[in-house]
């Protein structure tokens, strides 16, 4: 059998594109299956596939998405990517025929030259949704209507948890809509030997893009207010512009020394390990990879009630929920868990057990490999 999948970026600090290297890595184990992966860009992915063994192409495209308010940019380069894509095609559909798969798999909701081709060549196709777009990210589609027509033209529409799920079911048939969750390669993060709280300074950490839309600045507001009360620091772990760096360092008004921005990096575990508290900030997050290698890592979580985020992380069980954009209500949750760190200690654990059990990457894996083998040619 032969899987071809479009991703729709190239970068190892993207969620979605690790679900995806460690989707096609256990399914190149998995009975006899020939996988590769045609990527939309340059970029830092490329290691990754080279370390996993996965075939690759670059073929520079664009996607159909666009910021959710006017932005001029969007409208001057429209035209001159639309024509990008229709040259590309070619040589994509080529390429496609060539490899003759099984089965298409588009990994996110911003890509559609892989739909295109494979209605054009009568090839079944799957589509992964793994961002709400406006709520998240601040964009949306060039043409939702179109969007939606491509999408009731899949075998199956897989949504990355039941929020992207009901978001999307008055648009898309309900027979091909389905959901599951990503997966964590946990014997990559799961460390049964933590001990969070071995000494007296408390450690944060955020994992993930840096931007607005991910409201880290809720963070430094609310542990700014708390400065006097515990001994504490704060890193952050993704990428970030400087411009946004100091825009967020003007809310630290007094803790900028207790504050490491070490940007994008490959040994991620290495950060996990010496924290004892993982702060998911995000306004609006569909599903949250990093909350559940935090878990795994055994970390104490806070987390906003948003929709994806909230189907990982059970308040009264595993973590501690604050209200979406609400600095308030994320200080008075840090000091619910400084208060009692035995208690925060037993959710840690639960939270661990929870992730384990419902977020690994074999059970995903497994569970997508059905799906595809189900609705290929």
């Amino acid at each position: 059998m032969k899987y071809l999948f479009f991703s729709s970026d190239n970068n190892s600090g993207s969620g979605a594109f690790r679900a995806l290297v460690k989707l096609v890595s256990d399914i190149k184990k998995m009975e006899n299956t020939e996988v590769f992966v045609l990527l939309p860009y340059g970029g830092s992915g490329t290691k990754m596939l080279k370390e996993a063994k996965i075939d690759y192409e670059i073929y520079f495209t664009f996607s159909w998405i666009k910021h959710d308010y006017f932005n001029p940019i969007d409208y001057l380069l429209y035209p001159f990517n639309k024509l990008n894509n229709y040259l590309k095609e070619k040589s994509i559909t080529k390429f496609v025929k060539s490899f003759n798969p099984d089965l298409i798999i588009i990994n996110t909701s911003y890509h559609y030259l892989g739909a295109k081709i494979a209605l054009k060549l009568n090839i079944p196709y799957i589509r992964h949704i793994r961002e709400f777009l406006n709520e998240d990210q601040k964009k949306t589609y060039y043409n939702f209507k179109y969007a939606i027509s491509l999408y009731n033209k899949a075998k199956k529409v897989i949504c990355v948890s039941k929020g992207l799920y009901y978001k999307y079911k008055p648009f898309i048939n309900n027979k091909i809509l389905t959901y599951v969750y990503d997966g964590v390669n946990t014997i990559k993060f799961y460390n049964p030997n933590k001990v969070l709280f071995l000494d007296k300074t408390i450690h944060f950490i955020n994992v993930g893009r840096i931007k607005h839309e991910k409201g880290q600045f809720l963070i430094i507001k609310a542990l700014d207010e708390l400065k006097n009360q515990f001994d504490f620091d704060l890193t952050f772990v993704g990428y970030v512009r400087n411009s946004y760096k100091n825009k967020l360092l003007r809310h630290a008004k007094n803790i900028k020394n207790r504050i490491k921005f070490v940007g994008q990096v490959d040994n991620v575990t290495d950060y996990y390990k010496k924290s004892d508290v993982f702060i998911m900030s995000s306004l609006s997050e569909a599903f949250g990879l990093v909350t559940v290698e935090a878990m795994l890592n055994g970390l104490a979580i806070i987390a906003s009630d948003s929709l994806g985020t909230k189907e990982i992380v059970e308040s009264d069980e595993n973590g501690y929920l604050f209200e979406v954009n609400n600095y308030q209500s994320l200080k008075n949750k840090v000091i619910e868990l400084i208060t009692d760190k035995e208690k925060a200690k037993r959710k840690a654990l639960h939270g661990q057990i929870r992730a384990l059990h419902n977020f690994n990457s074999i059970f995903n894996s497994e569970t997508l490999f059905k799906i595809y083998k189900e609705n290929k040619k």
